[in-house]
C-alpha cells in the first residue's frame, strides 16, 4: 500500500494545534509526543496540559458536528480558527490508511489524543 506522507504530518500537526489551543489559558503549557508499537499497531500519542473536553465532546471531534463543539477557550475574536474542523478533515485523510484516532481527556487537567496506525509495509510518497 502506498501512503501519503503529507496525510500523516496534517494530521499530527492539526491535533498539535487544537491542543495548543486547548492550553491557550492554561498555567503550564506542556505537549508531549509519544510514539510506541507493537507487532500490530504503531501508536502516537499527543498529549497537552490543556483546559481539557468533556466526553460528550470529545466523542464528536473526528465527525462533522465536531466543529460547531464550544470550549472554555475566550472569546472567538481570541480564537486562532476552528481547529475542530481540521481534525474532521484529518480523520478523513487517514481514514483509507485504517487509523483509528482516540480521545482521553479530564476536564481542567489536560487531553491525549492516540492515533492507532496498523503496522504494514508503506510505500511512502511525496
Amino acid at each position: 500500500m502506498e501512503a501519503v506522507y503529507a496525510d500523516f504530518s496534517q494530521c499530527i500537526n492539526s491535533i498539535i494545534c487544537f491542543s495548543m489551543d486547548l492550553m491557550r489559558n492554561s498555567d503550564e503549557k506542556r505537549l508531549i509526543v509519544k510514539t510506541s508499537n507493537d507487532k500490530n499497531f504503531i501508536y502516537i500519542d499527543i498529549s497537552d496540559t490543556g483546559c481539557g473536553i468533556s466526553k460528550e465532546a470529545a466523542s464528536k471531534l473526528f465527525s462533522p458536528e465536531g466543529s460547531t463543539v464550544s470550549f472554555e477557550l475566550g472569546s472567538e475574536e481570541e480564537r486562532p480558527g476552528f481547529p475542530q474542523l481540521k481534525l474532521y478533515k484529518s480523520y478523513l485523510l487517514l481514514n483509507k490508511y485504517e487509523v483509528k484516532m482516540d480521545v482521553k481527556s479530564k476536564v481542567g487537567k489536560g487531553t491525549t489524543f492516540t492515533m492507532k496506525i496498523p503496522y504494514r509495509e508503506y510505500k511512502t510518497t511525496r
